[in-house]
């Protein structure tokens, strides 16, 4: 990589990293290219040069908290079980110390991307995120050890993946002051539950 492509890699990065920022302290209905800009330290006119407008800006925050989750919930463990059990709790624990990234991903309507302006890499992460595929595969694993067809596993990974997405929703609208360990435990003992 030259110089140039690097400090705009970098740039782009740190255009990124200003959004995120600002998501988390004022949520995403509140920031704008000019907010995103200023906390970056560049004019908002810079912001055109590696965004195409705020969607675009705000669709890359997306792909960056899907990779952050994905490596932070990777743990080491022989167990499939067990292996699933950390790994749930660290999705949840990185998904309830980030409400934003949950709201992000989730709830806010940011709008259409334009066609291109993502790279493949992204649109691949957007379509079918890395988390998404290491825990299904986890499950999928279990399932198979366990004796399980491939229809049954599948209902196992689509009411798991509702159910955490409600609780979790649910946690960061109206149980703010529920201990986050309680609702991690919760989660696990339904999950275990439908595995079974």
């Amino acid at each position: 990589m030259d110089k140039k492509t690097k400090r705009m890699h970098h740039t782009k990065e740190l255009f990124i990293t200003s959004a995120m920022k600002l998501i988390k302290k004022e949520g995403v209905k509140e920031i704008s290219v000019r907010k995103v800009a200023d906390d970056a330290g560049y004019s908002y006119a810079t912001i055109y040069n590696y965004f195409e407008d705020m969607n675009h800006l705000l669709m890359c925050c997306i792909v960056r908290i899907l990779k952050d989750c994905s490596n932070y919930i990777i743990v080491e463990e022989q167990n499939t079980k067990e292996k699933i059990k950390r790994t749930i709790h660290k999705y949840l624990e990185y998904m309830l110390d980030n409400t934003y990234a949950f709201d992000l991903l989730f709830i806010e309507d940011i709008g259409e991307i334009k066609p291109n302006s993502l790279t493949d890499e992204e649109q691949q992460e957007i379509m079918e995120p890395s988390v998404v595929k290491y825990i299904s595969g986890l499950i999928k694993r279990y399932g198979q050890e366990q004796g399980k067809n491939q229809e049954e596993v599948a209902m196992i990974i689509e009411i798991s993946s509702n159910y955490i997405f409600g609780k979790i929703a649910y946690t960061n609208r109206r149980m703010k002051e529920e201990p986050k360990e309680k609702t991690k435990n919760e989660i696990w003992e339904t999950i275990e539950y439908i595995i079974k």
